[in-house]
């Protein structure tokens, strides 16, 4: 059965029920828990240098989100691995220029197709030397727009402090969609204003 949209609000409640991100990454996790500690110092490392700017104060909502998403045996080796860590926010851009070339895609393509504005994208190009940080909605429009699966979307949201997960039912909803090869960021969001009442990706 052909599985799109329609199909998840036809069957939300049911596919919701079933479906488990933690379950679907946790080997994934397993792997990359390096990745998830070094977003984590890199974060708090951010928001204690740059308390006031409104970059730091987003980076603190998601901080918890990551740190719970580690096994209890990666929490406390976090610590005694601190200092290997670099600032993962200065990697974001290059990885979507390296996926662009893998794909043979243009970024101004990818921005356009995300519903980015050239001044948003602007500012993620210049990231590692400001103090800006996107939204959380703005890197998974990325994803969407790279048509990265669920791992590769996990990580780039990892780069700039944030994580999915199944504590959101947005998240559920963007996630599910991924998983099943969908990427329009209409469709999706169309879902997501159906049962929340709000729009997620395309805010004005």
């Amino acid at each position: 059965m052909r599985q799109d949209i329609n199909y998840l609000l036809e069957h939300f409640d049911e596919e919701m029920d079933n479906f488990c991100i933690d379950e679907l990454l946790k080997n994934f996790n397993a792997m990359t828990n390096t990745c998830l500690a070094a977003s984590w110092y890199s974060a708090i490392a951010y928001s204690v240098t740059n308390p006031l700017s409104d970059a730091a104060q987003r980076i603190k909502k998601n901080i918890e989100d990551i740190k719970n998403s580690l096994p209890n045996s990666s929490k406390e080796n976090l610590s005694n691995t601190a200092n290997q860590f670099t600032d993962e926010k200065g990697k974001f851009y290059k990885k979507i220029l390296e996926i662009c070339d893998e794909k043979g895609l243009d970024e101004v393509e990818v921005y356009k197709k995300a519903q980015l504005s050239r001044s948003i994208f602007s500012k993620i190009r210049s990231m590692n030397r400001t103090d800006y940080l996107p939204s959380k909605p703005t890197v998974i429009c990325i994803c969407l727009s790279l048509g990265l699966n669920l791992q590769e979307t996990q990580i780039m949201l990892n780069y700039v402090g944030y994580s999915l997960s199944d504590k959101m039912l947005v998240d559920k909803i963007i996630a599910w969609a991924i998983e099943h090869n969908i990427f329009n960021i209409f469709d999706i969001d169309f879902c997501i204003h159906n049962k929340t009442g709000k729009s997620y990706l395309l805010q004005p």
